[in-house]
C-alpha cells in the first residue's frame, strides 16, 4: 500500500510577498499552514499556499469548507501520494 494523506490547498501565486501574506492572514487565525515554492532554475516560481496534513479525505474536506465559508477562500482537497 502507498503511503498517503490529504492537505487543502487554498491559493497560488507567482509573487511570494503575497503568498507570504496569505499564510500570515491564515496563521493568525490558526490554520496548519504552509507555502510550497514550484519552479525556478530558469522556470518561473509559483508559491502554494496550502492547510495541513491529514490522514483522511473526511478530515481534510471538512477544513477545506470552514476555509470557503469563513475565509471566503477556494479550498481544495488534494491527495498526496508518496
Amino acid at each position: 500500500m502507498k503511503n498517503s494523506y490529504y492537505t487543502v490547498k487554498v491559493a497560488i501565486f507567482t509573487i511570494s510577498k503575497f503568498a507570504d501574506s496569505q499564510y500570515e492572514s491564515l496563521k493568525k487565525k490558526g490554520y496548519d499552514v504552509y507555502i510550497e515554492t514550484v519552479g525556478g532554475f530558469g522556470r518561473k516560481k509559483s508559491y502554494t499556499v496550502g492547510v495541513g496534513e491529514f490522514k483522511s479525505k473526511v478530515e481534510a474536506e471538512k477544513i477545506a469548507e470552514t476555509i470557503r465559508t469563513m475565509e471566503r477562500l477556494k479550498a481544495e482537497v488534494i491527495d498526496i501520494r508518496f
